[in-house]
């Protein structure tokens, strides 16, 4: 009767789990986040993990207790912490070495750990370490080594004996479960009941006991799986997880939520099960973990799992619509370029060859591995598309043909050609392909084998290419959009027609070529064009245009397994998109665009695209296939912002909060109390504050804004800094608000700090009664002046009579005196008909100086024009001078002759340049140098020239086909024409050069360098390696060292790539921070683009230097070109 009630309740719990199982992904390896202690400076081991109610976490280090907040790591104490509890109220407690205690923040909100052992009775004072913790009403329990249990009961330490020995402590349902040698039990009292049955787990060494639904429990073992008890009796839970845990090693497990939970082994990483026992998710060390050696556990309130390792931490990330296929999956680390479902097999076209895997419902099912495998004949290789035709998939490899793959077994159709695009022609049972290079191509098949028919030749590049119901293939060569049409054989081409502006409603463009069932779209300027067959022509396709913002770009269109359309693209310059196409009645009648949770994959290089169904959309990257599920639905956990200090500015004691919030009871709380309110005097109010937000996945995305209310009008701009300045704040009350957004644009709350200053005291001088004695004052003032007033009005009158009498008679006075002036006046006025006589020859003085001047400026105007002149002439002679020097270098078409592949870089600083190229074919030998002479302008051109000279001599007419000699023979030429002897003060003109010569019929090749080096580039593996030749560390001219140079020779093989430069592009300033790139970023930019046709990759350097020198953002600032550039790159076999 027991066994079948416990069927019954097991039974019915597995079922109440089902509905909940895909919250958490069963497809691709979860991603990973890694730390390593030298990103947080401590120990390699991690032993304990946990997350306070605010959102901070903790480790438990080998060297003490870590606290980190997704931006700062931060040591709180020396103690090796061996297990994390936290209790009802929030509180985190601490078993440790030879220690036990707490956190709890000091006064400044600083967390700081306190040792409990200080209150311990000294004779129980621990010599043994602690290594489990758990909580039982108002009681916290520690497990310590010594076979004691150490209870605290937040005053005082008692402590408790046990002879079977004490182990893991787990709190359950509100009770506390601890485990003995005999087994399981439950603390009653200060006593420990045995649970019924429990002597199965004796000496099973229990790791965890989680709530298991119901009064269950569920129980993980170290080395013999998981237990389930169903409040009646203990019995194995024998499942695929189970023995998943026995095999490798579980050390440690996790509850994700009410149906999910996590495992740490010891040799295989994390797994991920189901309630219902299912696996849903592994990841290990070759899927991404730094180390798969577990020694703690925990699952954060955002639903994703961090694992304490044997070296470093790892955080897995469950809480996502994304995961991955990896080297966890046996894929190869390479370039993905296709994918392809067909017959229940996934197909992926890599950089390295082509690959499958079984496509199931759940990717772990025991006893069946999940990988991909190599496709036999199709590895080596790049696989650049994949078609499904009929029962076989057609394939193009790059420059080793096409193939077909019927299963899982790859059969050669052609072995030379190689296009990257194929479309298939049901009716006429034909492909035409197209390739980045070298025309399109046609086959046929003819008796069930497919067959080569022709190469046409007359398109260079196509880049997308389609073909409509009617037999016309569509296609794009080089930003042209043709139509053409074969005949049946599919080996002439009857009919071309190119569109463009002249011929069609299209708009002038860089086209590309798109099929959306069966119409043909062509994308132009970021709007989708129709094309009417009626009318042989396009029209906008606004019943589609309508959804997109203008300049949305789309890549391609597929449809899933269940007929629905789906498409990839751009929805403008910086944001991807994906999205599904909804019908109505055969028409358009919605779009659904994602984006958001495609930012995810921004640093990623997207090459592929497949949607399989809703919740299965693959990406190919560079490295690895992304899975997508779109109807995903994350946790609802919201995002949290901190702000994490505040302190004084330019201070030795500056800090003011240190993040955590106290009550009047001492407790953590999330908001700041009035009580928590600071008040700064008048020197105090330069306040730094600090803050992050609790997001530990894509960290480094999450962008903040802040407003300091009373001060700032507005939120400032989303940027990614962590940290605000306010400076010399005048009094008042302040609140500093900050949030944050994170990668999909969720915002936080908002953390809020509030603070005062403190208006400095009144001077004495302004007090009240200061003020009483003014008033006083100016009534007195006043009373003075009225009484002076009239006194000084009597005086007045006294003394007016008397200036009346003496007016009086000076009138008298004054009249006798008029008639004097008179006299005096009639003088004056013939003294003034002198001086205006004297001034009249003045004026015609002056009119004579100014026609002087007049003159002069004249005189001036000529001089001008002159200058302007001579200065024309001078612009007219550097730019003929230029052209002499372009004349001298080696034309396009001369190098054409000699080598097919090759690029030259050459960018003078000025109009002429002190940089030059030189090649040639002597007797079978293919020369080129590269040199940089002494200056730039006209001086280096001028030397150019000479070298130019000297080096067509030695080569061409010595016929000297050793690089050694010819850097000696224009050394001693380069000495003799410019007269040097090595004496003081003399001229130092002369050149850094790089000379490399190949023979064209033993390929054996020899390089010397006078101060410039040159690159090789070879494939070893399939992978391209870059060897440096160093020069000799001597210029072309004469120096302190003079010994000849030095031949460095080695054989030219299929592929290789030869490089030769001057110092202008490392030397180049720029960048964000203004600096030079350096040859380190130079030798790494052209090892990553070495795979590209040598055009492309003269694009690539010239992009990457306008990107460095901010020409192609002219508003973020331009760095001016400060040398000539010359790069010479080719490919000759």
């Amino acid at each position: 009767m027991k066994a079948i009630l416990r069927n019954i309740i097991i039974f019915t719990f597995l079922l109440s789990a089902l509905p909940s199982f895909a919250q958490i992904k069963n497809k691709g390896v979860p991603l990973v986040y890694n730390y390593s202690p030298s990103d947080y400076h401590e120990g390699n081991q991690n032993w304990a993990i946990i997350q306070d109610d605010r959102g901070i976490m903790y480790f438990g280090n080998s060297q003490g207790i870590l606290e980190f907040d997704g931006v700062n790591w931060k040591k709180i104490s020396d103690v090796a912490a061996i297990a994390f509890v936290k209790d009802s109220a929030g509180t985190i407690f601490v078993g440790g070495r030879q220690d036990f205690g707490l956190l709890e923040p000091d006064s400044l909100g600083y967390m700081q750990y306190t040792s409990l052992v200080e209150i311990t009775p000294d004779k129980f004072i621990p010599k043994r370490n602690f290594w489990s913790v758990g909580f039982y009403e108002n009681s916290v329990l520690f497990s310590c080594e010594n076979q004691r249990l150490y209870i605290y009961d937040g005053k005082r330490i008692s402590v408790t004996y046990s002879i079977w020995g004490i182990g893991t402590l787990a709190n359950c349902y509100g009770n506390l479960y601890i485990e003995t040698a005999t087994g399981l039990g439950i603390w009653n009292n200060y006593e420990i009941e045995p649970l019924p049955g429990s002597e199965l787990l004796k000496w099973k060494n229990i790791r965890n006991v989680f709530e298991f639904g119901g009064d269950s429990l569920l129980i993980v073992s170290r080395l013999n799986g998981l237990y389930v008890y169903d409040g009646l009796e203990i019995q194995p839970w024998d499942n695929e997880v189970s023995r998943f845990a026995i095999k490798n090693q579980a050390y440690m497990a996790t509850k994700i939520s009410e149906n999910y939970y996590a495992i740490g082994t010891i040799q295989e990483g994390v797994v991920v099960f189901s309630r219902s026992g299912h696996i849903l998710q592994h990841v290990n060390s070759t899927g991404g973990m730094i180390n798969h050696d577990h020694c703690a556990i925990f699952a954060d309130r955002s639903g994703n799992v961090w694992s304490g390792l044997e070296y470093g931490i790892c955080l897995t990330e469950l809480n996502t619509p994304w995961s991955r296929y990896n080297k966890q999956n046996h894929l190869t680390n390479a370039a993905v370029y296709s994918l392809v479902m067909k017959g229940g097999n996934l197909y992926a076209g890599l950089a390295v060859g082509a690959y499958y895997m079984p496509w199931r419902d759940r990717d772990f099912q025991e006893g069946i591995e999940n990988a991909f495998s190599p496709i036999e004949k199709i590895q080596g290789r790049k696989v650049w598309d994949m078609l499904p035709v009929d029962d076989e998939i057609i394939t193009t490899s790059s420059n080793v043909g096409s193939f077909s793959i019927q299963g899982t077994e790859g059969h050669e159709i052609t072995s030379y050609y190689a296009p990257k695009d194929i479309r298939f022609f049901r009716k006429q049972n034909k492909l035409v392909c197209a390739g980045e290079h070298n025309g399109i191509f046609t086959y046929g098949k003819d008796k069930g084998e497919w067959t080569f028919i022709k190469q046409f030749k007359d398109f260079n590049f196509c880049t997308s290419i389609e073909i409509d119901t009617a037999g016309y293939t569509w296609l794009v060569d080089e930003g042209k959009l043709y139509r053409i049409l074969f005949n049946t054989n599919y080996d002439t081409i009857i009919e071309k027609v190119n569109y463009d502006s002249t011929n069609s409603r299209l708009p002038d463009a860089y086209y590309t070529v798109l099929k959306l069932d069966d119409r043909i779209l062509v994308n132009a300027n970021g709007l989708f064009y129709q094309y009417q067959s009626g009318e042989n022509n396009f029209e906008l396709f606004d019943a589609f245009n309508k959804f997109f913002p203008e300049g949305s770009y789309i890549s391609k269109f597929s449809k899933d397994i269940d007929g629905k359309t789906w498409f990839w693209g751009s929805l403008n310059e910086t944001e991807e998109m994906i999205g599904q196409i909804h019908y109505n009645n055969g028409q358009i009648d919605s779009v659904e665009i994602i984006t958001k949770p495609l930012r995810k994959l921004e640093d990623a290089v997207n090459l592929a695209f497949l949607p399989i169904d809703e919740h299965n959309i693959l990406f190919g990257s560079s490295n690895q296939i992304y899975h997508f599920d779109a109807n995903f639905q994350e946790s609802t956990s919201k995002l949290s912002t901190l702000i994490r200090k505040v302190e004084y500015i330019s201070s030795s004691d500056s800090v003011i909060f240190n993040g955590i919030f106290l009550n009047d009871q001492g407790r953590v709380v999330s908001f700041q109390p009035e009580s928590e309110v600071k008040q700064f005097k008048t020197n105090e109010n330069s306040l730094r504050f600090s803050y992050s937000a609790l997001s530990f996945i894509d960290q480094q995305k999450v962008k903040y804004s802040y407003k300091l209310e009373n001060f700032d009008a507005e939120w400032s701009d989303w940027s990614f800094k962590t940290e605000k300045d306010y400076t010399n704040l005048s009094p008042g009350d302040y609140v500093f608000k900050v949030k944050a957004q994170n990668i999909y644009g969720k915002e936080s709350n908002i953390a809020v700090y509030k603070f005062h200053i403190i208006a400095p005291p009144k001077p004495w001088y302004l007090t009240t009664a200061a003020f009483s004695g003014y008033v006083i004052l100016l009534g007195l003032l006043i009373l003075g002046i009225v009484k002076l007033s009239i006194r000084q009005v009597e005086m007045k009158n006294k003394k007016l009579e008397m200036i009346v009498q003496q007016r009086t008679e000076e009138v008298v006075q004054q009249k006798n005196d008029i008639v004097a002036k008179n006299a005096v006046l009639q003088q004056q006025k013939e003294e003034i008909l002198t001086q205006n006589e004297v001034l009249n020859q003045q004026k015609e003085e002056i009119e004579a100086q100014r026609d002087e001047i007049e003159q002069q400026r004249d005189l001036v105007i000529v001089q001008k024009d002159q200058i302007q002149y001579q200065n024309q002439e001078i612009k007219d002679s550097i730019s003929y001078a230029s052209r002499i020097q372009m004349a001298l270098l080696p034309s396009e078409e001369n190098l054409s002759k000699i080598c097919e592949d090759y690029f030259v870089l050459f960018k003078p600083r000025d109009v002429v340049s002190g940089d030059f190229y030189w090649a040639s074919e002597v007797n079978g030998w293919f020369i080129s140098i590269v040199a940089d002479c002494t200056g730039h302008g006209v001086p280096g051109a001028m030397m150019s020239m000479l070298g130019i000279s000297f080096i067509n001599d030695i080569v061409r007419k010595q016929e000297v086909n050793s690089s050694s000699e010819v850097l000696n023979l224009l050394r001693k030429d380069i000495i003799e024409s410019l007269q040097q002897h090595g004496e003081q003060g003399e001229t130092k003109d002369g050149m850094d050069m790089s000379v490399c010569a190949v023979n064209l019929e033993t390929n054996q090749a020899q390089y010397a360098g006078a101060n410039n080096s040159m690159y090789l580039i070879k494939k070893e593996n399939n992978e391209p390696q870059l060897v440096e030749f160093k020069p000799d560390k001597m210029p072309v001219a004469i120096h302190t060292r003079m010994q000849p140079f030095t031949d460095h020779n080695f054989t030219v093989e299929k592929g290789d790539k030869i490089y030769l430069f001057t110092d202008g592009f490392p030397d180049q300033f720029g960048g964000p921070k203004g600096k030079k790139i350096k040859y380190r970023a130079f030798k790494e930019l052209v090892l990553s683009i070495s795979d590209q046709e040598m055009k492309d990759q003269k694009k690539a350097l010239n992009d990457y230097l306008a990107n460095w020198m901010g020409e192609s953002k002219p508003s973020a600032g331009v760095y001016e070109q400060i040398d000539d550039i010359c790069v010479l790159g080719f490919q000759l076999i």
